[in-house]
């Protein structure tokens, strides 16, 4: 008798299970690939701004400023118009003092660039927020932090926010002649305050400022913060805010 051979034929069902394992298995692979790539975006944009002579702590900054849509924007990406003068009080103040071999612009440039630095979002990572490069009326650049909430027909998108301004000062018309000698070979003083913005705001902030304001003191005396003023030879010489 002739044999014949009959192949087992799998149910509908098991072969669209099968399929579904194999689509699912190319959808995860495909789905991995994407979040690699981002990975690597960063780092390659990074790359590519540092080939053009655009440093890594700046980098950040100017892809902020490239998506600026406020009005106030000019074409440098800097706000124009913010007077200090216009935000009514202070909520932290610290003087910093710089040794004789350090120059007054060197220890400047060092306290803004910690500022500027700084990673806000990071403090209140519920709370959204914008932190960017500001110039005032006088000229002086600053950092200006804007507290965001949702945009409403009654209310805008700001909900007040920080100015940070950095001056340097004269070591004795500023009162600190006390703690001035000759051993401490102080070369003067640098200023920094950070002023609330309270145009804008229904709710008070104070307790996103003072996360800010304490995380902002700390950062001082440890890690980036600490390597910063070291070697600009720089110190902390007085300390105010509002929760002391």
């Amino acid at each position: 008798e002739e044999s014949t051979f009959t192949p087992i034929q799998k149910p509908a069902h098991a072969l669209i299970a099968s399929n579904m394992k194999i689509l699912h298995l190319f959808l995860s692979i495909f789905i991995w690939c994407l979040i690699g790539e981002a990975f690597h975006l960063p780092s390659r944009a990074i790359n590519a701004a540092v080939s053009k002579g655009i440093s890594k702590d700046n980098f950040y900054s100017n892809v902020a400023l490239e998506n600026c849509n406020n009005p106030l924007c000019d074409s440098s990406g800097y706000f124009d118009g913010i007077s200090a003068d216009d935000h009514e009080e202070t909520i932290l103040r610290i003087n910093f003092s710089f040794s004789e071999e350090s120059s007054g612009d060197r220890a400047l440039e060092a306290i803004r660039e910690y500022t500027k630095s700084f990673p806000f979002a990071a403090i209140l990572p519920v709370q959204p927020l914008t932190y960017l490069p500001v110039q005032t009326t006088s000229g002086e650049p600053a950092v200006k932090v804007t507290f965001l909430r949702k945009k409403t027909a009654e209310k805008g998108s700001e909900d007040g926010g920080i100015l940070w301004l950095s001056s340097l000062g004269d070591v004795r018309s500023e009162g600190m002649d006390v703690i001035y000698n000759e051993s401490t070979s102080m070369g003067g003083v640098v200023h920094l305050t950070a002023k609330r913005i309270s145009k804008g705001q229904t709710i008070s902030k104070i307790f996103s400022e003072k996360q800010i304001v304490l995380a902002f003191v700390k950062g001082l005396s440890e890690g980036r913060g600490k390597d910063i003023l070291m070697q600009a030879g720089i110190e902390v010489r007085s300390i105010f805010h509002l929760w002391m």
